[in-house]
């Protein structure tokens, strides 16, 4: 809600009959830029957010949301000032976050303990992601190499998350997908 921060409400819908109910919310720094910054897992809320008042820097929230009417913000994790916030992919466990400045880090965290979340690696590449799907120890990507303006996918082994490294990527040539900004455009198929 511009530069106040974002709200997140919860909302009950667990009523047999359908009927909803206003439960509690929080306010976090900076924007949340869409549905893949939000993961429920747990008992847990995980917020990702980009505060560009803020020297553009990226917020990782966990939230207690356990007594609806009254969350609980149990764990932070600043990271990656100076840069744009862009894919991000949450698992039962980790995170997956891709920034980008001049160049693509991606950033593993680990999210097991819900009050110290960590950054556990990084790997840093050409362009930037704006679809992750995680797979077991893997990471697909699709995302732009701006140095020629190409469209690529690329294929991730975190399977050691100290230690993410390229495994493979496929460069599509020059151009531009509706797939960048609809993540329906993008599917990845285990088999």
């Amino acid at each position: 809600d511009g530069f106040g921060g974002t709200r997140v409400r919860l909302v009950d819908v667990s009523s047999p009959v359908g009927a909803m109910a206003l439960r509690g919310s929080r306010t976090f720094p900076g924007r949340l830029s869409d549905a893949e910054k939000l993961h429920f897992v747990g008992g847990m809320l995980r917020v990702v957010t980009h505060d560009g008042t803020n020297g553009g820097l990226s917020h990782l929230y966990v939230v207690d949301v356990s007594a609806p009417d009254a969350p609980t913000l149990r764990g932070t994790l600043d990271l990656a000032r100076g840069e744009q916030l862009f894919a991000t992919r949450f698992t039962e466990d980790a995170a997956y976050l891709v920034t980008f400045e001049q160049v693509d880090p991606l950033w593993v965290i680990d999210l097991n303990d819900p009050d110290r979340p960590v950054i556990a690696g990084s790997l840093t590449v050409p362009g930037w992601s704006t679809h992750l799907v995680a797979l077991a120890g893997r990471l697909v990507a699709l995302g732009l190499d701006p140095a020629d303006w190409h469209a690529t996918a690329s294929l991730f082994d975190v399977s050691d998350p100290t230690h993410p490294t390229l495994a493979s990527r496929v460069d599509f040539g020059w151009g531009w997908s509706s797939a960048f900004e609809d993540v329906k455009g993008f599917g990845v198929f285990e088999a």
